[in-house]
C-alpha cells in the first residue's frame, strides 16, 4: 500500500474543497450543528476557534488506539477516543508507525513510566476522563519520532463510526490544539474502500 499516495490524494482534494465550503458545512464539520455533543467544550477557546481551525486545517493521518463510552445512551451520540499523529513525513510513507507506537503504548505497564513526561503520559492512557492535547509521546515508546497524543470527541453527527486503527483527522496546530475526524461527505471512493466501513455518501 502507498499511504503516501493515498493521503497526498485525499490531502490535495480536502485543499480545494475547504476554500468553498459553505458556513453551514464548516458548521457541521465543526460538530455545531446538532446533537448533544455540539456543547462540548462550549467555554473553552478552542472551540471559538474551531471554524478557523477547519478553514486553515491540514489533513492527516491519526491512529485511534483506545475509545471510551461513558454510558449506552452518551456512547450513540459522542465519546472520547485516544489519537496518536505526528507532522513527519517519515510517518506519511508509513503510518503503520503510528501503530507499533499504540502497541509500545499499550503493553507496557503504566507503572513502568517514569519522569514527569512518564506519569503524564500513564494519567492520559489510564484515566477515561484524561483530556490531553498535542502530549509529546516519550522515547522509548516513540519510535524515534515526533509523535502527539491527542484525546478527540467523536461525535456521530460529523462521523457516523469508526474503527480503532488508522483514520483521517483535520488540524492546525497553529491555530488550535483541538483536531477533528475528517466527515465522511469529503472522503474519496479509494479512501472509503480502504477504510472498509462503506461511511461516504453515494452520489
Amino acid at each position: 500500500m502507498d499511504f503516501k499516495d493515498l493521503i497526498d490524494q485525499e490531502y490535495f482534494a480536502w485543499n480545494d474543497k475547504k476554500i468553498f465550503l459553505t458556513k453551514q458545512e464548516i458548521k457541521h464539520i465543526a460538530c455545531k450543528d446538532k446533537g448533544k455533543g455540539r456543547f462540548i467544550g462550549l467555554f473553552s477557546l478552542d472551540y471559538f476557534k474551531r471554524e478557523k481551525m477547519i478553514e486553515k486545517s491540514h489533513l492527516m493521518y491519526g491512529y485511534i488506539f483506545k475509545n471510551y463510552m461513558p454510558n449506552p445512551n452518551e456512547s450513540e451520540e459522542f465519546h472520547p477516543v485516544w489519537v496518536l499523529f505526528s507532522p513527519s513525513p517519515r510517518i506519511e510513507f508509513n503510518p503503520k508507525i503510528l501503530e507499533k507506537v499504540a502497541l509500545n503504548l499499550l503493553k507496557e505497564d503504566p507503572k513502568n513510566f517514569v519522569g514527569k513526561k512518564g506519569k503524564q503520559l500513564a494519567s492520559i492512557i489510564t484515566s477515561n476522563l484524561s483530556e490531553a492535547m498535542y502530549f509529546e509521546v516519550p522515547a522509548p515508546y516513540n519510535e524515534n519520532n515526533l509523535v502527539y497524543l491527542s484525546t478527540v470527541c467523536w461525535r456521530k453527527t460529523a462521523m457516523p463510526t469508526y474503527h480503532l486503527g488508522l483514520n483521517l483527522f483535520l488540524g492546525n496546530q497553529g491555530v488550535s490544539k483541538e483536531i477533528l475526524f475528517y466527515p465522511p461527505e469529503y472522503w474519496s471512493d479509494r479512501w472509503d474502500k480502504f477504510y472498509g466501513l462503506g461511511l461516504k455518501p453515494k452520489s
